[in-house]
């Protein structure tokens, strides 16, 4: 093979990445903290460069709490007051697709945009939520595609501190010219 072709090849690489309140994976994962004064933001930025993409084709939710999780609650508390949403934004943190019109207040909310979704009970010790939403479900098969300066963001604008852990995962795949392992 020679550079010229390798070159002119589109790279595709996975990508798993937790969203954190920086965006590249090195701020903070757990969405935890009281942010009902200040909403916080949790992100995956996509490229930098013009001639890549991040394609997301799931996200992953993980709530654990040390009480009963149910359809109505967040987590084993009471719903949230103002929620969470889910948007793409554009590099100036514009929306450019608002994928939450209605804030996820509750366990049941995040099961009305993923339909995936479990409560693990073991009888003793903590209960988990599993939510898994996945975008090729509802794009052209492909999923959620970040160009240059674009970012995935969740916004929470509660308190999550009774929670023991709360994350969100996402996974895809990134695509360019300039992108191989």
């Amino acid at each position: 093979m020679t550079t010229e072709v390798w070159k002119d090849q589109v790279g595709i690489v996975p990508f798993v990445q937790t969203m954190d309140t920086v965006g590249d994976g090195s701020g903070t994962t757990e969405i935890l903290g009281d942010y009902s004064s200040t909403a916080e933001t949790f992100e995956v930025a996509g490229p930098t460069a013009e001639d890549e993409s991040l394609v997301i084709v799931r996200v992953m939710v993980y709530i654990a709490d040390n009480s009963s999780i149910d359809v109505e609650g967040y987590g084993g508390a009471a719903a949230l007051t103002n929620g969470l949403t889910l948007d793409v934004t554009d590099s100036a943190g514009a929306s450019v697709v608002d994928l939450t019109p209605t804030p996820i207040k509750s366990n049941g909310d995040w099961g009305a945009y993923c339909f995936d979704t479990a409560v693990d009970t073991w009888g003793v010790g903590d209960e988990a939520f599993k939510a898994r939403w996945t975008f090729s479900k509802f794009t052209d098969g492909s999923g959620l595609w970040l160009n240059n300066g674009q970012k995935l963001v969740l916004t929470a604008n509660d308190s999550f501190v009774s929670l023991v852990a709360h994350r969100v995962i996402a996974q895809g795949y990134r695509r360019g010219p300039g992108v191989f392992y």
